[in-house]
């Protein structure tokens, strides 16, 4: 029971979908060396799956290079702006 109410939660954060409705909440808040590599992201050749469209997923995986980047650069203040910005908010 417990492990199904926190596979719904964490359903939020990891579909493709739901990761680009996200991406779209932040993209006027990116800088634009962040807007440089989520695009890179997006643009980079990839098959979707059946749950979401192909633009669906390319912008769901210009926001996971974009989280990736900043988690890497040690700017985890400026990714957890972001996050609670695209999924909290």
């Amino acid at each position: 029971y417990k492990l199904h109410a926190v596979c719904d939660y964490g359903g939020a954060y990891v579909t493709a979908v739901s990761q680009s409705i996200a991406a779209d909440k932040i993209l006027q808040d990116l800088t634009a060396e962040e807007l440089s590599v989520y695009k890179r992201g997006r643009n980079s050749a990839h098959t979707a799956p059946k749950s979401a469209t192909r633009a669906q997923y390319g912008r769901a995986t210009g926001l996971e290079c974009v989280f990736a980047y900043l988690h890497l650069s040690g700017q985890q203040e400026r990714m957890q702006i972001l996050f609670q910005k695209a999924f909290i908010k």
